[in-house]
């Protein structure tokens, strides 16, 4: 199960009641499949709508635990039900076998809060959305919404290649829109130069210094992130606050991360601000893949993301994601080391079949693929039974390194022996996560949550 949202004109609402038609998409379903809601099928049964084959590019189906082939959507009557409780979705196959996960949807409650493509963005209010000229929303594929301040006399502030890779990677989704259209379309209005210089910023809600206006000069020590969101963003002339996620590019963030949202899980799994910083860094930084993943990092801990997949684990090798710190900025580690004590799917990650790299953890040379969230077929790793000579995605693994590089023994040849990855004396068994599948859009509706400081990007895991 990938993703529930509504067929276009199909909702019906009386009073508490609603009638609808759920748009339910799924990974390697048959096209007889059934669509089940709360466990049951519908009197009107399941439509299958369209398909999307999944291209595993330089990966093996035999090194990953759960291939994904292809995607199949399907339409599916709701009959006439409380608008008030939500409702659990899965889908059975024609052997029977129900989806591992059910998704649970919440209804609309009036046909104003109508949102049929699910992007937090309400059908009634998508022509009103200010967007750049020449942007056209749409109700029935979904947008993503960020506007990026730049701090002035920033001497690395990211090109356009930067921005435009995130925006491909989201166009390049595996996400099946009714339209036959494909993808999510990540919106980016950037500003350079806007933001008063300041050599530290702080993310922190509840503080302030008092920066007058956006043109006007900065405290030249330190800057607190609220000020600069209230003068900065294009908010109060055209009230983008409900709408867009907003991040700024600045000289440099109190501690040590290079990026930090506004997410705290324990209470709410979504945000809508975040501080990047990469200026101050070393000049593999200034590329643009580590800037690319950094962005999207950010953006997808506002989309419900988290570094371990289902938890915080920031060093997951099964997780096959630019949310995993393993990942983001890899190219950029100064040090082959901490390649070497953060080991991941390097298939996966440089995207092309015998890429890898070196002995001492150097990168590999030439061009790369990006790769951003991952759709969660990695392999499994069970702590218990590690196989250095099958490593992950068959390439071989000194699992001697991981966490700490002055352990490593120089081979990859025990077969079964267990070691506590995670450290915390659980063994459990570390799975990939499918980020797209799992993307949530209210943050900026939600207004984002109080801040917690975010691991993400350190200079060196």
């Amino acid at each position: 199960m990938d993703k529930v949202t509504l067929v276009p004109g199909s909702t019906q609402i009386d009073r508490n009641r609603i009638n609808t038609t759920l748009y339910v998409q799924a990974a390697n379903a048959d096209v007889g499949a059934d669509v089940l809601i709360n466990g049951n099928a519908t009197a009107t049964g399941t439509n299958a709508h369209l398909s999307l084959l999944n291209d595993l590019g330089p990966l093996s189906a035999k090194v990953l635990s759960y291939p994904i082939y292809y995607y199949v959507t399907f339409a599916v009557t709701t009959g006439w039900l409380d608008k008030r409780r939500p409702v659990t979705v899965s889908v059975r196959n024609s052997d029977n076998k129900t989806s591992v996960n059910q998704l649970q949807f919440s209804f609309p409650q009036s046909t104003s809060t109508i949102d049929t493509d699910g992007d937090g963005l309400f059908d009634s209010e998508e022509p009103t959305v200010p967007v750049p000229s020449g942007i056209v929303l749409n109700t029935v594929r979904p947008d993503v919404l960020l506007q990026v301040d730049g701090m002035k006399d920033l001497a690395q502030f990211p090109d356009a290649e930067v921005f435009k890779t995130a925006h491909d990677a989201f166009a390049q989704a595996p996400v099946i829109n009714w339209d036959g259209s494909t993808g999510i379309n990540l919106v980016i209005d950037v500003y350079r130069d806007k933001i008063p210089w300041t050599q530290t910023v702080y993310l922190a809600q509840d503080q302030t210094n008092a920066l007058a206006s956006c043109t006007a000069t900065a405290d030249p020590v330190y800057m607190y992130y609220k000020d600069i969101k209230r003068v900065c963003f294009n908010n109060a002339a055209v009230a983008r606050g409900k709408y867009y996620h907003y991040c700024i590019w600045v000289n440099d963030l109190a501690g040590t991360p290079i990026g930090i949202s506004d997410v705290d899980f324990a209470t709410r799994s979504v945000g809508d601000d975040c501080v990047i910083a990469t200026e101050t860094l070393g000049s593999s930084w200034q590329d643009v893949r580590p800037r690319a993943e950094t962005l999207m990092h950010e953006l997808g801990h506002q989309l419900g993301q988290r570094h371990g997949g289902v938890d915080d684990f920031v060093f997951n090798p099964s997780y096959n994601s630019v949310m995993s710190n393993s990942w983001t900025g890899r190219t950029a580690f100064l040090l082959g080391k901490s390649r070497l004590e953060t080991p991941i799917c390097q298939t996966a990650y440089y995207g092309i079949s015998g890429v890898i790299e070196q002995p001492d953890g150097s990168i590999p040379s030439g061009q790369y693929v990006f790769a951003g969230y991952s759709r969660g077929m990695g392999r499994s790793i069970d702590p218990r039974h590690l196989d250095e000579t099958t490593g992950i995605c068959g390439i071989p693994i000194d699992w001697d390194c991981f966490g700490n590089a002055a352990n490593c023994d120089g081979n990859a040849n025990k077969p079964d022996f267990p070691k506590d990855l995670k450290g915390d004396g659980s063994f459990r068994k570390l799975d990939d996560y499918s980020n797209w599948g799992h993307l949530l859009f209210t943050g900026p509706r939600d207004n984002g949550t109080v801040v917690v400081v975010d691991l993400a990007g350190q200079p060196e895991p």
